[in-house]
């Protein structure tokens, strides 16, 4: 499995774990820009949610993606 989901799912401050990424992190991750990733978003090719006008995607879609790679199913 590629190290990047384990990077992502540490405990933040206090206990509080990580469950989404930005756009840009996401793009940093697969060695992207934060413009692929909000393309991705808007052909409905990963899921995400929108918070005060900012996209967040949940670290799941980080695995699927992942898998999607590895030969498994989306």
């Amino acid at each position: 499995m590629f190290p990047f989901p384990l990077m992502i799912d540490t405990a933040l401050d206090e206990g509080i774990v990580q469950k989404t990424i930005t756009p840009r992190e996401l793009g940093d991750l697969f060695g992207k820009s934060p413009r692929w990733s909000r393309k991705l978003i808007r052909e409905n090719r990963i899921e995400a949610i929108k918070v005060f006008g900012n996209y967040l995607i949940p670290i799941t879609e980080v695995d699927r993606i992942l898998e999607c790679a590895e030969g498994g199913e989306a």
